[in-house]
């Protein structure tokens, strides 16, 4: 038997959607993007003719919809001012 295999790590496998969710590739702007794609996507169901469905669920589940805009908002705050040291970096490496 080989000793790398009793050794070796299982890694549980993936759920759906992991690869796309992963953050370890993009840059920060790529991820402020999406994410300001989908706080734009769920912002759009809250008002307007879309919204009356919105505004018939539960307050509960109203406030939880909300709570999750403005995590997903203030994200896209974190990672523009993430990419904003970013640049600035490269700017100073640029430099030098």
């Amino acid at each position: 038997m080989n000793a790398r295999a009793d050794t070796a790590v299982e890694r549980p496998a993936p759920l759906l959607g992991d690869y796309y969710r992963s953050t370890e590739c993009e840059n920060a702007v790529d991820v402020a993007d999406r994410k300001l794609a989908q706080a734009e996507a769920l912002s759009q169901m809250m008002y307007g003719e879309e919204g009356k469905a919105f505004r018939g669920l539960g307050d509960d589940i109203q406030d939880n919809i909300h709570w999750l805009l403005s995590d997903l908002l203030g994200e896209c705050r974190l990672y523009r001012r993430k990419a904003r040291q970013e640049a600035a970096n490269a700017r100073m490496e640029a430099q030098s």
